[in-house]
């Protein structure tokens, strides 16, 4: 594995990397909200493709 900073992004060379197909794009989980926790513990939920891109037009 390799670690690169945001500057020297642009320096990678895309012909290293291979494309990963992925089967359902909408469904993807791209993150994880924690929850405050104040009815018992924290819980995460997942966040799909498809939920952060309709939030990010209702904004």
């Amino acid at each position: 594995a390799a670690f690169t900073s945001v500057s020297g992004f642009s320096n990678l060379d895309e012909n290293q990397f291979k494309e990963v197909p992925i089967g359902d794009p909408e469904n993807t989980v791209v993150g994880v909200c924690y929850t405050s926790g104040t009815t018992g513990m924290p819980k995460g939920v997942e966040i799909t493709h498809r939920g952060f891109v309709a939030h990010l037009h209702l904004g």
